[in-house]
């Protein structure tokens, strides 16, 4: 008895790794080339394409792969059930930006302290990314208050000297990969905390003493005043009959 026997794998040129672009689900939806397989004994040819769950039967394709780095097996199989398989790397990579979107609008109080510090979350107004929004930053265009919020950070700063005056500040959006976009909010920072006042005492002087009608604190004693913004606040003297 001669039996004639094939234990030829199928011959093939696995291809080289390489990187594709996310897709809107922040996925790759890939399309993998055809190999060109060759056997001894011409016999059909069967081909499988092989990333964790998901698997192409066909002899090249589109194939759903995860974010990151994705090891593809491929295999060409003979009628004889002898098979030949490579390894391939495709790195899915996020490169697009998310889309910032910010108030474009923001009115902030100014506190009992004299200072108000604001986190950059209140300025966002729906940033999206395909693969997630990580974090928000934001920096002031310039500052009246503190120095090193010009820089990008997860909080900023507004005092008394920004009261009556729109402060620009710049809102930042990051995702999961790094990727980041920017956008501009104009703050308009209000006062609406009103000052206590603590007069002096009231007094009966003889009609012969003198006084000055334009400076009656220097006769009569000043008026305290007690304000978070107390270096903005004038004091009016009203002579009354």
């Amino acid at each position: 008895m001669i039996e004639i026997i094939d234990d030829q794998a199928p011959l093939f040129v696995c291809p080289g790794d390489y990187t594709v672009a996310t897709d809107y689900e922040c996925g790759g939806h890939v399309y993998l080339e055809p190999v060109e397989a060759y056997n001894e004994c011409n016999s059909e040819l069967s081909y499988s394409f092989r990333s964790g769950t998901n698997v192409l039967n066909t002899n090249g394709g589109f194939i759903d792969l995860n974010l990151g780095k994705n090891y593809l097996t491929y295999t060409v199989s003979d009628g004889c059930n002898n098979k030949s398989s490579c390894q391939v790397q495709v790195t899915v990579k996020d490169d697009t930006q998310p889309v910032a979107i910010c108030e474009q609008f923001k009115v902030i109080s100014m506190s009992q302290s004299g200072q108000t510090l604001v986190f950059a979350d209140p300025f966002d107004n729906g940033s999206w990314d395909e693969c997630g929004i990580d974090r928000f930053e934001v920096r002031r265009m310039d500052s009246l208050c503190v120095a090193s919020d010009t820089l990008f950070s997860d909080r900023v700063n507004f005092c008394c000297s920004d009261v009556g005056r729109e402060t620009m500040v710049v809102f930042r959006a990051y995702d999961w990969s790094g990727n980041f976009n920017d956008c501009m909010v104009t703050v308009e920072v209000q006062d609406k905390i009103a000052p206590s006042i603590t007069c002096p005492n009231d007094q009966t002087i003889d009609c012969d003493q003198g006084y000055d009608l334009n400076n009656l604190g220097l006769t009569f004693g000043n008026a305290d005043v007690i304000d978070n913004c107390s270096e903005s606040q004038i004091l009016n003297e009203v002579v009354t009959a």
